[in-house]
């Protein structure tokens, strides 16, 4: 029983508002629990079924609400966390895989020179080239960027991270 549990908390499903703006990833309990209710409508399913006495349903991998969410900005926040999945776990100086561990969040124009906390001005490095690189510019200390740094928008977000439900997602995004 806890295994079926658990196995049915995989599956998630893509949120999308009433414009087809994808505004979550959300468990698809959740996203079935909101079309019994009438929230949103299923544009996708999963082959997963769940029942109960009296009806049967397929788990939801794609829903559009109802109505439209007018505060989507379609960027998320910067921070340590975001930046490690734009860079995809990569060094932005050498290439090498990091852990979200393993990785340090560099300032390409460094803080004691007015460089700030921005999606432009940072980059996933290893504690070695971040050392190397020190209180100077990339060019000052010889290095080069492997791409340049930009914002990540929250469709950028959903297919870097969730690689199994893509597919379903994919003409979505």
């Amino acid at each position: 029983m806890l295994s079926a549990i658990l196995e049915l908390n995989s599956y998630k499903t893509l949120k999308l508002d009433a414009s087809f703006n994808p505004v979550a990833v959300i468990p698809a309990q959740e996203a079935l629990v909101d079309t019994i209710l009438g929230k949103a409508i299923v544009l996708e399913t999963y082959d997963r079924l769940i029942q109960s006495p009296t009806s049967e349903w397929k788990l939801p991998a794609v829903i559009v609400l109802r109505k439209v969410i007018k505060h989507f900005l379609g960027h998320l926040q910067c921070c340590r966390k975001y930046i490690h999945v734009r860079d995809q776990g990569e060094c932005q100086y050498c290439g090498i895989d990091l852990t979200t561990s393993q990785g340090t969040v560099d300032h390409i124009m460094p803080k004691s020179r007015g460089g700030g906390w921005s999606w432009e001005n940072l980059v996933l490095a290893c504690m070695k080239c971040n050392q190397s690189k020190g209180n100077r510019t990339p060019k000052e200390a010889g290095m080069k960027l492997r791409s340049k740094p930009g914002k990540l928008t929250y469709r950028e977000y959903v297919n870097l991270t969730d690689k199994k439900n893509t597919k379903i997602w994919k003409q979505y995004l």
